[in-house]
């Protein structure tokens, strides 16, 4: 399908004004996809967060990224926050496989004023049987035209001269589609049979930060996978950030946030030196973590059997405590602000 089927008039459509041209680019650019596609209105949910770019670079070398503010709040806007807006006002429905994760969108009233995927192939394969019929008429027409020549050519005596009768061959005529208007409507349109894929990132982070619960938090987290999977992020590494989150950042809250802000951190990050808490022995996780542990248990020794020979042996095993608490000790960083 070459085209897509826009009012003249959308932008006078209620909804269309209250989402602005950063969502309208982003709704025209659905429906192209959809078309060109054959989705019936479908778009899965990586694609839709690539439908556009809201980055753009001068020939002088200067990126500029197209911002969002209020008052004196401002960030930059993105694919998630302007899908929002769209399913917010009605244009986009997510599509959830049955467990509360989004695998696509849907464009509202899609199949009543842009060709679903049935009549576009319907109307392909009328034209082409049309055209099989077409080829073989013109077929037998070119091979009544040298029968005529012979006999205009050689004519029987004492007889008239005269022509064969061309026989009519029909030609199936496609009539064409009626032409149905073609403006926003606001009559949702139910679609059976949907097929849902599975998202393993999407998965794993939530089971590592929770399941978002409403639509604003769905579409945050979304924007959450979509960078990570962009960095190169694999479901069975978002439990190693996990553990690296809470060595580096013991006091600070884990959420899906912190992956798109620490991914690339967390995957050049040094590996953690060995930590006093590792000591599974409680006579060494004493030695190294006070330095009067030692004294302490050969205290507790002697009083309990009297003698030094069953301390002597402390001193020769662990009289390098100094060296371990060296080799143990590392600083905890403070949380991120």
């Amino acid at each position: 399908m070459p085209w897509v089927r826009i009012d003249d008039h959308f932008d006078e459509h209620p909804k269309l004004q209250q989402v602005g041209p950063l969502a309208w680019g982003v709704w025209l650019a659905g429906l192209a996809y959809c078309n060109r596609n054959l989705t019936d209105g479908f778009i899965p949910w990586t694609k839709a967060h690539t439908l556009c770019s809201f980055t753009v670079a001068e020939d002088d070398g200067h990126v500029w990224k197209i911002g969002r503010t209020s008052g004196h709040v401002g960030e930059d806007a993105d694919a998630g926050w302007v899908i929002g807006i769209l399913i917010d006002a009605g244009l986009w429905e997510e599509v959830e496989n049955g467990r509360g994760r989004i695998d696509g969108y849907r464009i509202h009233d899609y199949p009543d004023y842009q060709p679903t995927k049935a009549e576009i192939e319907a109307e392909r394969d009328a034209k082409r049987r049309a055209g099989q019929a077409g080829g073989i008429a013109a077929a037998k027409a070119r091979a009544i035209a040298p029968a005529e020549q012979k006999l205009e050519q050689n004519p029987t005596d004492g007889q008239a001269e005269s022509k064969p009768v061309p026989v009519p061959v029909p030609v199936p005529v496609t009539k064409p589609e009626e032409e149905r208007e073609t403006h926003v409507s606001l009559v949702a349109v139910p679609k059976p049979n949907q097929v849902v894929r599975a998202n393993p990132l999407w998965d794993a982070v939530a089971t590592l930060c929770g399941k978002p619960a409403t639509k604003n938090e769905r579409s945050d987290f979304g924007e959450t996978i979509s960078q990570i999977n962009d960095a190169g992020a694999l479901p069975e590494q978002v439990p190693g950030f996990g553990e690296w989150w809470w060595r580096t950042y013991p006091d600070a809250k884990l959420t899906h946030r912190c992956l798109r802000g620490h991914w690339g951190e967390h995957l050049t990050a040094p590996e953690r030196p060995p930590q006093p808490s590792d000591l599974k022995n409680p006579m060494l996780k004493a030695i190294v973590t006070n330095p009067n542990g030692l004294a302490d248990i050969e205290a507790e020794l002697r009083a309990k059997h009297g003698t030094d020979d069953d301390v002597r042996p402390l001193h020769r095993q662990h009289g390098g405590a100094d060296e371990d608490r060296k080799r143990l000790s590392s600083g905890v960083r403070s949380a991120p602000a």
